[in-house]
């Protein structure tokens, strides 16, 4: 099932946080029964028509081809954005497709992160997760309330790497525990990854945002192994309006290099095995 995180980051302001989006992050692994696991599946969507993304963990075969269908939906002509209405539509497709298998699934987890509104005074955020379990036998909903004037925080774990997850995040909370930002969210998650603490979870990770303007955002990630989008290696020319990211969540160029101040891991971080 792998791992899959949501948080929620802010701005300070004068008057107190306030929320300026939802990130996502996933790992890239894919397991087989008869063969080792790869490491370039894509399990991380954003949408370039509405201020949406959508992340999944679970069987591959039953959320793979609902997320990519769902995500890259166009719009109807003169329709009001409405996330209810989206989660009800992605809802029809989970079942359809489950109903299409017709056979024993893995328990099976989407989180979907919309936003109405624009900008900082008129955006409101969204975040739902729909979940599959054979034991239950029908896809439950659950809403997560999205306050404006919430801290930076993580949301929502998912997956058999939550556990470990949960472990790293904890393990960075307690080496910083006056410090809460999307950096630190994402170099826990890293970490967990990288431990093999969860032998489901591997590969680089994959991140999308969803901000107060535009629409659904992927987010590359650069290592020392190359430059990577939605799990796989990714060829020159790069897209002129695609952010990257290292580990320690520094925006950085198609090669690494750092496009503001350099930032580099805490060192009151935990240590990695």
């Amino acid at each position: 099932m792998t791992s899959l995180i949501a948080w929620l980051a802010a701005d300070m302001k004068k008057e107190g946080p306030q929320i300026s989006g939802i990130t996502m992050a996933t790992d890239s692994r894919i397991s087989f029964p008869d063969r080792p696991p790869e490491d370039d599946c894509t399990k991380l969507y954003a949408s370039a028509h509405r201020p949406e993304i959508l992340g999944y963990v679970g069987e591959v075969d039953l959320a793979q081809p609902v997320a990519s269908s769902f995500i890259t939906e166009s719009l109807i002509p003169g329709s009001e954005f409405d996330p209810h209405a989206r989660l009800v539509r992605l809802t029809t497709l989970l079942e359809a497709r489950r109903a299409e298998l017709n056979r024993t699934c893995l328990d099976t987890t989407l989180l979907y992160a919309a936003r109405t509104g624009v900008g900082m005074k008129k955006s409101t955020f969204h975040l739902f997760s729909l979940s599959w379990t054979e034991s239950d036998g029908k896809v439950q909903a659950t809403y997560f309330p999205v306050e404006h004037t919430k801290p930076s925080m993580v949301v929502e774990l998912s997956g058999t790497g939550r556990a470990s997850v949960k472990y790293w995040q904890e393990k960075w909370s307690k080496a910083t525990p006056d410090l809460h930002y999307t950096r630190h969210f994402f170099s826990a998650f890293c970490d967990s990854i990288w431990s093999g603490r969860d032998t489901f979870s591997g590969g680089v990770p994959q991140v999308a945002v969803v901000r107060r303007t535009k629409n659904g955002q992927p987010i590359g990630f650069v290592n020392e192994t190359g430059t990577y989008l939605k799990g796989r290696l990714l060829a020159p020319p790069y897209p002129s309006d695609l952010e990257f990211v290292n580990e320690n969540y520094q925006f950085v160029d198609s090669q690494g290099n750092p496009t503001g101040k350099r930032r580099f891991r805490p060192h009151e971080a935990p240590r990695r095995k």
